[in-house]
């Protein structure tokens, strides 16, 4: 192992290997050197031991940029990039950065650069002042970057597109009309609720007329297990012991919480609070105090997560395990298609469904009110799961459409 690094610093700069130490001193006493081995590249060929490289000789500089630029178009995709640059965040080479953030910064940028300089003029603002905005306030009021980025960058592509077709057609936005919105969204019904985010945005600024678009019916929610579907589904959950203890962790929250899989993958350990007699997690602003079977498999999984050493590179950099489930590297948590895959082993494959019919149950018992402080929700999202509930399923069968 010591060999292999050797041969990575041969003829390098000085000042870069000294730059990174810590980088190097974690892949040498990484706790399972064949794992590392592996991540240096057998066949030489690796993308991130290329621009690893190129950092220690100085053909490129140390910084975030570099490694964007090696991702390319494969941004996140770039698998040993992407890894290269989370252990370089973890040994303090690199500052940290919220990466999904980063990542529609220069999707955005880049699609500026490629649209007409009018439509850019547009979407410049709308961009900064709509996306980007409401994108960072959300993260910092603690939504998952991963959850909030997806929409966001949807509803600037769509707005792109939109205009573009508006000057293919030598329409002007200051002249918009309702049929010429009708036209372009066809029977792409996907494309309707977001592009009534941009045209309501452009009128608040006077760039285009006030245009109505018959939205989408969200709501009641379509999606919905049978609740003995759904009860039956969890007491498995807890009693069949041969299921991996993290893969009954996520189908309780979600069974029986209607937790997002977003919000599980960011759950830390200092969320969990163990008793001797009780254990609680917090998911909204006040800890939930767990059924018993529930509280046995979050404590199999915590005893797992703090008593087994992580392998792989990674170990020399995070001594201590950070996240309830953690992803590769372990500073990173798992990301929610990772759970979903998990939920989809035992028999969960409709995520929505199950949230839906755990939430509609839990809004007939408990207040809006306490309900949001202890899911996360908001008080107006509780209160519209209450007259959902109504009490019985009848009135929610009455008001599905047809």
């Amino acid at each position: 192992m010591l060999r292999r690094v050797e041969d990575l610093t041969t003829g390098a700069v000085a000042a870069r290997v000294r730059q990174l130490r810590k980088f190097l001193d974690a892949i040498t006493h990484a706790a399972d050197p064949s794992r590392a081995l592996d991540w240096l590249g057998k066949t030489r060929n690796s993308t991130g031991r290329t621009v690893l490289l190129d950092m220690l000789h100085g053909r490129v500089a140390i910084d975030h940029a570099s490694l964007d630029a090696a991702a390319g178009a494969q941004r996140g995709r770039a698998t040993s990039v992407e890894f290269l640059r989370r252990l370089l965040v973890a040994s303090d080479v690199l500052p940290s950065r919220d990466e999904h953030l980063s990542r529609l910064e220069r999707t955005i940028a880049a699609e500026l650069a490629r649209c007409h300089p009018g439509d850019a003029m547009i979407l410049q603002q709308y961009a900064t002042w709509r996306v980007l905005a409401t994108t960072r306030s959300r993260i910092r009021a603690g939504r998952s970057s991963r959850a909030v980025v997806p929409p966001a960058l949807a509803n600037f592509v769509v707005a792109a597109r939109f205009l573009a077709w508006l000057r293919e057609h030598h329409l002007q936005p200051q002249t918009l009309t309702a049929t010429a919105v009708e036209s372009w969204l066809g029977d792409s019904a996907c494309y309707r609720d977001v592009l009534a985010v941009f045209l309501r945005w452009g009128a608040q600024r006077h760039l285009v007329p006030r245009v109505g678009v018959t939205a989408l019916t969200t709501w009641p929610p379509r999606h919905l297990a049978p609740a003995a579907n759904q009860l039956e589904a969890l007491r498995n959950l807890l009693v069949d012991v041969t299921v991996p203890a993290q893969d009954r962790l996520v189908g309780c929250l979600v069974l029986l919480y209607g937790q997002p899989l977003t919000r599980i993958c960011q759950l830390r350990l200092t969320d969990v609070n163990v008793l001797s007699e009780t254990t609680s997690l917090r998911l909204g602003g006040t800890a939930v105090e767990l059924p018993p079977r529930v509280a046995d498999v979050l404590r199999e999984v915590i005893a797992d997560r703090t008593q087994r050493t992580t392998p792989g590179v990674s170990h020399g950099l995070v001594p201590q395990p950070i996240w309830v489930f953690p992803g590769r590297p372990a500073t990173q948590p798992a990301s929610a298609e990772s759970l979903r895959r998990r939920l989809a082993n035992v028999g969960i494959t409709s995520v929505r469904s199950a949230r839906n019919t755990a939430l509609i149950t839990l809004a007939r018992e408990v207040p809006p009110v306490v309900l949001a402080d202890l899911l996360g929700l908001s008080v107006g999202a509780a209160v519209r799961w209450r007259d959902l509930s109504g009490g019985t399923w009848t009135s929610y069968t009455a008001q599905r459409p047809r």
